[in-house]
């Protein structure tokens, strides 16, 4: 199976980075993915603005490779 790694170098850095986001995608996605609440009950600003971090690298990643 070729992969990404295969055609460009991805740091583990940016990996962690998607991981993170994965951890979030569906449950802060929809507004019944926990049992109560909504998804902003559950996540602080702290976490908000690492995904939003880590989503910064993936795009910028994608520009720089996909140019």
């Amino acid at each position: 199976m070729v992969g990404l790694r295969d055609h460009v170098p991805v740091s583990e850095q940016l990996v962690d980075a998607g991981k993170l986001l994965d951890k979030y995608y569906i449950i802060a996605r929809y507004p019944n993915g926990f049992a109560s609440g909504a998804p902003k009950d559950y996540f602080s600003k702290h976490e908000a603005q690492d995904a939003i971090s880590s989503a910064r690298a993936i795009i910028r990643f994608c520009q720089d490779n996909l140019a």
